[in-house]
Protein backbone atom coordinates (compact mmCIF):
# COMPACT_ATOMS: atom_id res chain seq x y z
CA UNK A 1 0.00 0.00 0.00
CA UNK A 2 0.93 3.64 -0.76
CA UNK A 3 2.88 5.92 2.01
CA UNK A 4 0.70 8.80 3.17
CA UNK A 5 2.50 12.11 2.30
CA UNK A 6 1.00 15.61 1.24
CA UNK A 7 -2.69 16.77 2.69
CA UNK A 8 -5.62 14.56 1.97
CA UNK A 9 -7.46 17.46 0.00
CA UNK A 10 -4.25 17.87 -2.14
CA UNK A 11 -3.52 14.01 -2.83
CA UNK A 12 -6.91 13.51 -3.77
CA UNK A 13 -7.16 16.16 -6.34
CA UNK A 14 -3.89 14.87 -7.35
CA UNK A 15 -4.61 11.16 -7.84
CA UNK A 16 -8.35 12.47 -9.50
CA UNK A 17 -6.24 14.69 -12.15
CA UNK A 18 -4.36 11.42 -13.16
CA UNK A 19 -7.37 9.16 -13.63
CA UNK A 20 -7.04 7.27 -10.66
CA UNK A 21 -9.42 5.51 -8.62
CA UNK A 22 -9.03 5.57 -4.72
CA UNK A 23 -7.80 2.17 -4.73
CA UNK A 24 -5.41 2.72 -7.74
CA UNK A 25 -4.37 5.57 -5.52
CA UNK A 26 -3.06 3.56 -2.75
CA UNK A 27 -1.20 1.36 -5.09
CA UNK A 28 2.41 2.39 -5.22
CA UNK A 29 3.19 0.82 -8.81
CA UNK A 30 0.20 2.47 -10.24
CA UNK A 31 1.65 5.62 -8.78
CA UNK A 32 4.89 5.05 -10.37
CA UNK A 33 3.94 4.15 -13.95
CA UNK A 34 0.79 5.71 -14.18
CA UNK A 35 1.98 7.23 -17.30
CA UNK A 36 3.70 4.40 -19.33
CA UNK A 37 1.95 1.73 -21.66
CA UNK A 38 1.18 -1.24 -19.93
CA UNK A 39 4.16 -3.10 -22.08
CA UNK A 40 6.71 -0.88 -21.32
CA UNK A 41 5.22 -0.77 -17.65
CA UNK A 42 5.86 -4.26 -17.30
CA UNK A 43 9.06 -4.29 -18.65
CA UNK A 44 10.20 -1.10 -16.00
CA UNK A 45 7.84 -3.03 -12.83
CA UNK A 46 10.12 -6.23 -13.55
CA UNK A 47 13.51 -4.76 -13.88
CA UNK A 48 13.26 -1.81 -10.74
CA UNK A 49 11.15 -1.20 -7.91
CA UNK A 50 10.89 1.83 -5.78
CA UNK A 51 9.42 2.82 -2.29
CA UNK A 52 7.23 5.83 -2.27
CA UNK A 53 8.96 9.05 -2.50
CA UNK A 54 9.46 11.24 0.43
CA UNK A 55 8.04 14.61 -1.66
CA UNK A 56 4.47 15.31 -0.38
CA UNK A 57 2.04 15.59 -2.97
CA UNK A 58 1.21 19.13 -2.03
CA UNK A 59 3.78 20.54 -4.97
CA UNK A 60 3.52 17.69 -7.73
CA UNK A 61 6.22 17.21 -10.25
CA UNK A 62 4.86 17.80 -13.57
CA UNK A 63 6.28 14.64 -15.98
CA UNK A 64 5.10 11.80 -13.57
CA UNK A 65 7.70 9.19 -12.04
CA UNK A 66 9.04 8.16 -15.01
CA UNK A 67 9.58 10.73 -17.18
CA UNK A 68 12.76 9.54 -18.70
CA UNK A 69 10.61 6.48 -19.63
CA UNK A 70 6.93 8.02 -20.87
CA UNK A 71 8.40 11.25 -22.43
CA UNK A 72 11.60 10.29 -23.52
CA UNK A 73 12.23 13.15 -26.46
CA UNK A 74 10.99 16.53 -24.13
CA UNK A 75 13.50 14.67 -21.87
CA UNK A 76 16.38 14.98 -24.30
CA UNK A 77 15.34 18.13 -25.62
CA UNK A 78 15.46 19.73 -21.96
CA UNK A 79 18.68 18.02 -21.63
CA UNK A 80 20.32 19.35 -24.71
CA UNK A 81 19.13 22.81 -24.32
CA UNK A 82 20.65 22.79 -21.06
CA UNK A 83 24.05 21.60 -22.37
CA UNK A 84 24.08 24.21 -24.92
CA UNK A 85 23.20 26.74 -21.81
CA UNK A 86 25.98 24.94 -19.92
CA UNK A 87 28.26 25.09 -23.31
CA UNK A 88 27.84 29.18 -23.66
CA UNK A 89 28.08 29.85 -20.40
CA UNK A 90 31.87 28.43 -20.00
CA UNK A 91 32.55 29.89 -24.25
CA UNK A 92 31.60 33.93 -22.72
CA UNK A 93 33.20 32.73 -19.06
CA UNK A 94 36.67 32.54 -21.50
CA UNK A 95 36.12 35.83 -22.98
Amino acid sequence: MGVEHGSGQARAEYHASLGLSPVEAEDDAVIYYHDLVPGLRAEAQARTWQDQSMKPLDEPVNGGHMVALSNPAALADRLEAYRLEVQGERRDAGR
